[in-house]
């Protein structure tokens, strides 16, 4: 026969049929956090009991980093659970290992510590360096801002705003000025540049009108340079924010306190031309030049096409001698006789003088110096009334330079033709005539003799005849023989 327990049957008691209260104390003896994690994942019911609890674990445990992959990874609900839970807004230090995915190869908050260099964060800046808005929401309106007050990770609070405006993060911006921030907070010196300078320098042109919303100063000098935010627009070619800075009433013609350049001379400096036609079509001044005496038309000269060479030309700007001399300059360029051509054409003086240390420099003499340039930029500037016996320190008068260099009998016709001295002569008494003896050049010593070239000139206690011979021109001893017989 059966026998039968008297003890009732009684089913084993699981843990998901403890009350709630039982099950949280419980949880407090779980003293890893993937544990506490994987309780609190397996269902609903554990989910809701945990959820409050493990956040608070978090911040006690862990120095609430659940706050700062919340601000990394742009979870609003999880920061705000993790700050009601009482994990600190305040700045802390924070070793270079744990934040290997930093955005940035360096951060100006990284504070000397007695173990190791360490950054000074806060949840705060996190959510801008992230780009993460709904957090940066979120923080301020917990109050982070005010916890940012006292030490903020760049020494002062409204930093926060500048790397804002960096990182183009306009939906935190806008939140950072509507608790409080000063839209015109400046960087720390050297540079104490504003956000709206650090925005036109990246040509973030959403943060830039916001900024401008705002009510930010639109003539804020980058201390260290002077340059202002159109200043740096214009610079770097960020055509769209140089639009909008003008539509907002940035000064066009603000010059920088340092070279005295304005924006227009920046951008052509720069070869910015497309910026520049901006500028120049909202009326820009053409004859403001920096402390090198250099203008817009210089510079265009220098680099830009000859279209807008006559374009600022016909909007007014003056060709000055700078402007020759640049047109000429460069070896590498096929087009000198051309934009001289256009320069003089609008009233360029081939006869003024640029003023050097040593003394004032002209331009035919160093034309004529330039073994690039070719007869027809001389039978130019002859056209437009240079003269041909001008001089410079340094340089001798125009028709020796033909002489001593490389230049064709044309080129010595011209000058003569025009009423070039046939007789000057340089520091040594030297004449075309005697430079030609020298070097054997029969048909231009037969040319200034035929111009009035004066034989009988003695160097050194001899006379052309006798120097000749010396150096055993028979060809230029004939010439002159000849000539005497005649």
């Amino acid at each position: 026969m059966l026998e039968t327990n008297s003890t009732p049957f009684t089913r084993n008691m699981g843990i998901l049929d403890l009350p709630d209260e039982l099950l949280l104390s419980i949880g407090e003896y779980v003293t890893s956090e993937s544990d506490l994690n994987s309780l609190h994942q397996v269902n609903h019911r554990l989910y809701r009991i945990f959820d409050e609890y493990r956040y608070k674990y978090n911040a006690k445990h862990h120095e609430g980093h659940a706050l700062y992959w919340a601000a990394r990874y742009g979870n609003a609900t999880a920061a705000r659970k993790s700050v009601i839970a009482g994990t600190s807004l305040d700045p802390r230090p924070w070793p270079f290992t744990w934040l290997r995915e930093y955005p940035f190869d360096r951060h100006p908050s990284i504070k000397e510590h007695n173990r190791g260099a360490y950054w000074v964060e806060d949840p705060l800046t996190q959510t801008i360096m992230w780009n993460q808005p709904a957090v940066t929401k979120t923080l301020l309106e917990l109050g982070a801002y005010q916890k940012s007050m006292s030490v903020n990770s760049a020494g002062q609070p409204e930093r926060l705003i500048l790397w804002a405006a960096a990182r183009n993060c306009v939906a935190a911006l806008k939140e950072l000025l509507r608790h409080g921030v000063d839209v015109n907070t400046k960087k720390e010196p050297p540079t104490e540049r504003t956000a709206l300078i650090v925005a036109a320098r990246r040509g973030n042109l959403e943060t830039v009108e916001a900024l401008l919303e705002h009510g930010a100063d639109t003539e804020a000098p980058d201390m260290s340079t002077g340059w202002r935010p159109l200043h740096w627009a214009a610079r770097l070619g960020h055509l769209s924010v140089v639009k909008l800075l003008l539509d907002s009433g940035a000064e066009i013609d603000a010059q920088m306190s340092r070279s005295l350049d304005t924006t227009i001379l920046l951008a052509a400096k720069h070869y910015e031309f497309d910026a520049l036609e901006i500028l120049l079509d909202r009326g820009a001044n053409l004859d403001l030049a920096g402390k090198d005496n250099r203008t817009v038309l210089f510079h265009v000269i220098r680099k830009g096409s000859e279209e807008l060479m006559k374009t600022l030309l016909c909007k007014g700007a003056r060709p000055d001698i700078t402007c020759l001399f640049e047109a000429l300059s460069d070896w590498e360029r096929d087009d000198h006789y051309e934009r001289a051509k256009l320069l003089l054409e609008y009233g360029a003086d081939p006869n003024m003088p640029i003023h050097t240390p040593k003394g004032p420099k002209y331009l035919l003499p160093w034309v004529l110096r330039q073994w690039y340039l070719n007869v027809s930029v001389i039978e130019l500037l002859l056209e437009y009334g240079v003269d041909v016996n001008i001089t410079g320190s340094g340089y001798f008068p125009p028709l020796l330079s033909v002489v001593f260099g490389e230049y064709s009998l044309t080129a010595a016709r011209k000058l003569l033709d025009h009423g070039a001295d046939v007789n000057a002569s340089n520091e040594k008494g030297e004449t075309p005539l005697l430079i030609c003896a020298a070097k054997g050049n029969v048909d231009i010593a037969e040319l200034l003799l035929n111009h009035g070239a004066d034989p009988n000139i003695n160097v050194k206690g001899q006379n052309l005849l006798a120097r000749a011979a010396k150096w055993g021109r028979r060809d230029i001893v004939e010439l002159l023989n000849t000539r005497e017989r005649t």
